[in-house]
C-alpha cells in the first residue's frame, strides 16, 4: 500500500478549536529560567501555531503527520516538550 503525502493549505487546516495554555504549559514555561519573557512568549506562540495545524482532538477523526527540522541545539526538544504540554492542556 502506497502512502500519500499532501501539502496542507494552511488557511484551510487551521484549528477549529480554541487552543489554551493551561496548567501544564504554564508550569513548563515557568521552569525555563534561561529564557527571557519575550523568548518564552515566542516559544508558546510557535507551539500554538503548530497545534493549530492538528486535528481537533475531541471531535475530529483523522491524522496529520509533521516533521521537525533544526540545527544542533536549536531548541527542537524544548519545542516538542512545549507542544506536548500544550496538547495535554487541550
Amino acid at each position: 500500500m502506497a502512502d500519500t503525502i499532501k501539502i496542507l493549505d494552511k488557511e484551510k487546516s487551521k484549528a477549529t478549536f480554541n487552543i489554551i495554555g493551561g496548567k501544564q504549559t504554564t508550569s513548563l514555561i515557568a521552569r525555563l529560567v534561561k529564557l527571557d519573557d519575550e523568548e518564552k512568549q515566542t516559544l508558546k506562540d510557535e507551539a500554538v501555531n503548530i497545534l493549530s495545524n492538528c486535528n481537533n482532538p475531541v471531535s475530529t477523526i483523522g491524522s496529520t503527520t509533521g516533521i521537525a527540522v533544526g540545527y544542533v541545539q536549536s531548541g527542537k526538544t524544548m519545542s516538542f516538550t512545549t507542544l506536548t504540554a500544550l496538547a495535554v492542556d487541550n
